[in-house]
């Protein structure tokens, strides 16, 4: 009987909020969820850019507001900033990583200020390589 009710609860949270973490993270009363705190931008040659997209899911009743950021360095920013994610809701905040330096273990952070959650911290992380000269 507790099994049975088990699975009911888990497929009913699965349907609701689309993943078990969702699922969780509302049990625990986490206001803002991330698809993940840290991802990877592969390999990337000086001076080229490339976005990295993170997916934000508000599961409060009220809207929440991305108002801020701080990244590590400036070879880090943000789009699109402030970002509203309306209530029960997801979005997608994207970091673009231009690096200006050779780095073969490149980890840089960005601090996202939220209206009232506080401080939420993304991570990104590559290497980094000189381009050949064209001849």
């Amino acid at each position: 009987m507790i099994v049975g009710l088990s699975l009911v609860v888990a497929l009913a949270g699965f349907v609701v909020f689309k993943t078990p973490g969702r699922a969780f993270a509302y049990l625990r009363g986490d206001r803002l969820v991330l698809d993940s705190r840290s991802k990877s931008f592969g390999r990337l040659a000086i001076g080229e850019s490339r976005t990295i997209p993170f997916f934000l899911w508000n599961t409060s009743d009220k809207p929440l507001w991305i108002i801020g950021s701080k990244p590590s360095c400036g070879c880090t920013k943000m789009d699109r900033l402030p970002l509203e994610i309306p209530s029960k809701t997801e979005g997608c905040l994207s970091v673009v990583v231009t690096p200006n330096r050779v780095n073969d273990r490149m980890e840089e952070t960005i601090r996202l200020i939220t209206d009232d959650y506080g401080e939420v911290t993304l991570t990104v992380r590559g290497s980094t390589f000189a381009q050949e000269p064209t001849r």
